[in-house]
C-alpha cells in the first residue's frame, strides 16, 4: 500500500529521472547524481587508485605533448575554454607551457557549479597571476553560443578526461552535434578517449579489490535514500562491473541480493526490485584511433594530432573545426 505524501521538500528534478530509471527496463540511474560531495570525494579517491589508469596517463600526455600543441596553434590570440575542469591540475600543465611559448590567451571555464568556477579561478590565479580568467556559470552550450556571440577570437576547446566516454551514444551524439554548431571554422577542440586495450586492465580500472568503485556507485543509492527518503536496504545493495569487448564499453551496475520493494516518498511510488536485477549506472565506452577519427569527420572537424600515452591507453586527440 502506498503511504500518503509527505511535506518534505524534494528536488523534484532528481526524483524525475530516478522514477524514469526505476520504472524501464533494464533499469538504470543518471550517472551525474553520483557526484554529490561524498561521490566527488570518492571519485578523487579512485583517481589515486594503481589500477584507475585514465588520470595518470593523460597527465602524462599532457605533461610530455603540451609544448607540441602550443606550437600547432600559432601566435593569434585565443579563447583557451574548458568543459568541466575538474581540479584543474591537468588544465595548469597546459596553461604552462601556452605562457612558456608566450601565447596570448585567456582561460575561460564554463560549468553549472559555481563553486567549481570560483575553485579554478582561485587556484590557477594563484598558480598564474597575470593569466586572464574569465569564468561562466551556465550549461557548456549556452556558455558556448555567448562565446561565440561576443566574441572574435578563435576557440581552442578543451573537453578532457574522457567525459565523452560516459555518455550514452544517443546522448554522445547529440552532444557531439550540438558542440560543433557552437564552434565556427578555425575552431580546435583537445578532446579526449581512452583506448581500447587488454580487457582486465579496463576491468580492474572499474572494479578495483579495494572496492573504492562499489562505494562510489552504491553512494547514488545512499543518497537517493537520504534525499529522496527513499528505503533501499543498503545491506543487501552490492556493485558489479564488466567490461563488454562486442559494445567497446565498460558497464557498471548495482543490484540487490533479495527482492526489495522500494517505496520512494519524493513522489509516493514503489517499485519492485527483484534479486540480481542489475541497475545501470553507468556506461564507459573505449575507442580505436579509427573510432575517433570516424567521429571528428562526422561532426565537422579534421583530425590534425593524437598525442597518446607511453602505453598507448589513451589520446588526447586535436581537432580543427571545418
Amino acid at each position: 500500500m502506498k503511504k500518503s505524501a509527505s511535506t518534505e521538500k524534494y528536488d523534484l528534478q532528481f526524483a524525475s529521472e530516478v522514477d524514469k530509471g526505476l520504472s524501464e527496463h533494464p533499469k538504470h540511474l543518471p550517472t551525474r547524481f553520483i557526484y554529490d560531495d561524498e561521490g566527488s570525494r570518492l571519485f578523487e579517491e579512485i583517481m589515486r587508485l594503481p589500477e584507475y589508469y585514465l588520470t595518470r596517463a593523460e597527465q602524462e600526455i599532457l605533461s610530455r605533448y603540451s609544448g607540441e600543441i602550443a606550437s600547432i596553434l600559432g601566435r593569434e590570440k585565443f579563447n583557451l575554454i574548458e568543459l568541466g575542469a575538474g581540479n584543474g591540475e591537468k588544465t595548469a600543465t597546459l596553461i604552462k607551457a601556452l605562457l612558456k611559448e608566450k601565447k596570448q590567451f585567456r582561460y575561460v571555464p564554463i560549468d553549472i557549479s559555481v563553486g567549481a568556477i570560483d575553485a579554478l579561478r582561485q587556484d590557477l590565479g594563484r598558480q598564474f597571476g597575470s593569466l586572464p580568467i574569465e569564468g561562466i556559470h551556465s550549461d557548456y552550450f549556452e556558455g558556448l553560443r555567448w562565446i561565440k556571440e561576443h566574441s572574435q577570437r578563435r576557440n581552442i576547446v578543451l573537453f578532457l578526461g574522457s567525459n565523452i566516454g560516459n555518455f550514452q551514444l544517443d546522448h554522445q551524439h547529440l552532444f557531439m552535434q550540438k558542440l560543433s554548431q557552437c564552434l565556427k571554422p578555425g575552431d580546435y577542440l583537445l578532446i579526449g578517449f581512452d583506448l581500447i586495450k587488454d580487457y582486465e586492465v579496463i576491468r580492474k580500472a572499474y572494479f578495483d579489490p579495494a572496492g573504492v568503485t562499489a562505494r562510489f556507485n552504491l553512494n547514488l543509492i545512499r543518497r537517493i535514500n537520504r534525499e529522496l527518503g527513499a528505503n533501499f536496504n543498503m545491506d543487501e545493495m552490492a556493485y558489479y562491473s564488466a567490461y563488454n569487448p562486442y559494445k567497446k564499453r565498460n558497464e557498471a551496475c548495482v543490484y540487490s541480493k533479495c527482492r526489495q520493494i522500494i517505496y520512494m516518498k519524493a513522489n509516493n511510488k514503489n517499485y519492485v526490485l527483484e534479486a540480481f536485477e542489475p541497475v545501470n549506472t553507468e556506461y564507459s565506452y573505449k575507442y580505436s584511433i579509427a573510432d575517433t577519427e570516424r567521429m571528428a569527420a562526422e561532426y565537422g572537424f579534421g583530425a590534425i594530432a593524437h598525442f597518446r600515452d607511453s602505453r598507448a591507453f589513451f589520446t588526447d586527440a586535436l581537432w580543427l573545426r571545418k
